[in-house]
């Protein structure tokens, strides 16, 4: 691991990325010395220097920052910080090296016990701020992409998760529990919940966000549009899930839905729902929408 070091530094050029001459060249003339590095306080701040030669206005700025989620900002700006300290402690401009440095650093974290998905990160962490090399990112360079070809090989990816549900244990501990009108509000909030995430798949995140103004409720089915957009979403069509009624009312999400929706009626209103209406609600006050941390710990059974 290295060492808290000084301050991370973004000592380039306010031209956008680009490929200027020589870039592979770390000893150009034109090379800022120690003293003429520009202090920042993230990647955001050598991306945001970049962009000066655009004239670009604050509104223009602040859209192309919102192409990044704020837990993938966070993600490139820790790797943004490593990568900086691992440069300064060689005497290296962490803004102006050659894809070689690039190299040596990614192979350092293999070599340090990274695995391949964060040493992924850091490759695209680093490549949202450096300059271009042969007119390319610096993370689609091709000596890049045999590198992470070779980390791959050496060390492949563990299973995300080591502990996998027992669907049918689970669903026979749901089968004893008493009707849904006789549950308190926590075992019934957690049972619908789980027959979410058992009955129509999906990341904890979206089912964060079901929200029942995009809701759809009929005897036999009901139908959620999700709003906003996921993880993994390519396209700005509205997603949506449908849920079934099942032969077993003791199971069944739509029998479970409905007996929720009218236990947490009396908190739908007010200040929360005039933006939004999340459908899974927080037991205690003021009743806020789950996060997906939280629904994450209620369905890890």
């Amino acid at each position: 691991m290295v060492r808290n070091s000084p301050r991370d530094v973004c000592t380039g050029p306010s031209s956008p990325p680009g490929p200027p001459a020589n870039f592979d060249n770390p000893k150009r003339s034109d090379s800022p010395t120690s003293s003429e590095r520009i202090p920042t306080t993230s990647r955001l701040g050598c991306f945001r220097n970049n962009l000066k030669s655009y004239s670009l206005s604050e509104d223009t700025e602040k859209l192309l920052f919102s192409s990044w989620s704020k837990g993938t900002n966070s993600s490139y700006d820790s790797a943004w910080n490593k990568w900086t300290r691992w440069c300064l402690e060689r005497q290296t401009d962490p803004f102006s090296v050659s894809i070689s440095s690039v190299l040596e650093f990614l192979s350092w974290l293999h070599h340090s016990g990274y695995q391949y998905r964060t040493i992924n990160v850091h490759r695209s962490g680093i490549s949202s701020v450096l300059p271009f090399v042969d007119n390319l990112p610096v993370g689609q360079h091709y000596l890049l992409k045999h590198l992470m070809k070779g980390i791959l090989k050496e060390n492949p990816p563990l299973p995300k998760y080591t502990v996998l549900w027992d669907v049918d244990l689970v669903l026979s501990y749901l089968k004893d529990l008493p009707d849904n009108k006789d549950l308190s509000l926590k075992v019934l909030s957690k049972k619908l919940a789980i027959l979410l995430a058992i009955a129509a798949p999906k990341r904890v995140s979206e089912l964060a966000r079901l929200d029942i103004r995009f809701m759809k409720l009929t005897p036999e089915y009901v139908v959620f549009r999700l709003p906003g957009i996921s993880k993994t979403q390519r396209d700005c069509n509205a997603k949506e899930v449908t849920y079934h009624r099942f032969s077993d009312e003791r199971i069944c999400v739509l029998e479970c839905l409905c007996v929720y929706l009218e236990a947490t009626k009396g908190f739908r209103n007010g200040d929360i729902a005039e933006v939004s209406d999340p459908l899974l609600r927080a037991v205690v006050k003021p009743h806020k929408g789950l996060t997906p941390n939280t629904i994450s710990n209620w369905t890890a059974l």
